[in-house]
């Protein structure tokens, strides 16, 4: 399960979370503001500071850490799945909006167990997830999201790169 949390929110980099959790350091989230990013600027900008932070975020998810911690962990993700949809470039809109269903699915399903990762891996939002994740349509929308960050992002929005 590790692996597919890892894949769903790392928008399905094989090699992406080297590290879930610093050992001794408190989880610090990343310095993106969550508030809605401006309607200004090069198209996609928005859209990369929104990957920026899922993939930072991804890094620092600890499943074994105390509920309030996972869900501070999940803040990129929370970001993405509210903003996403509304900043992205038309060429990957629909493919934005099918990952930020995705994260809704996932989001919902731990709020919905408490932020608790053993509980959520037990329940039937744990295979919603996955279910979802396996859908060709899903997998095709996060391939399609990642080819479009490698395109036009820097820095760790930039994924596979």
């Amino acid at each position: 399960m590790r692996l597919l949390f890892v894949a769903v929110i790392a928008l399905a980099v094989t090699a992406c979370a080297g590290g879930a959790g610093v050992d001794g350091e408190a989880y610090q989230p990343s310095t993106v503001a969550t508030a809605p990013p401006g309607s200004g600027g090069t198209p996609g900008t928005d859209l990369c500071g929104l990957l920026d932070r899922v993939a930072t975020d991804a890094d620092r998810i600890d499943e074994s850490a105390p509920p309030a911690a996972l869900a501070a962990s999940m803040q990129g993700v929370a970001a993405f799945r509210t903003h996403g949809p509304a900043v992205a470039p038309p060429e990957v809109e629909a493919e934005v909006s099918i990952v930020a269903r995705l994260y809704d699915v996932l989001i919902d399903g731990l709020e919905a167990n408490e932020w608790d990762w053993a509980a959520f891996t037990a329940s039937d939002a744990a295979l919603r997830v996955a279910d979802l994740r396996a859908d060709p349509a899903t997998a095709a929308a996060l391939e399609r999201v990642s080819d479009w960050s490698r395109r036009n992002c820097i820095g760790p929005a930039a994924i596979g790169s």
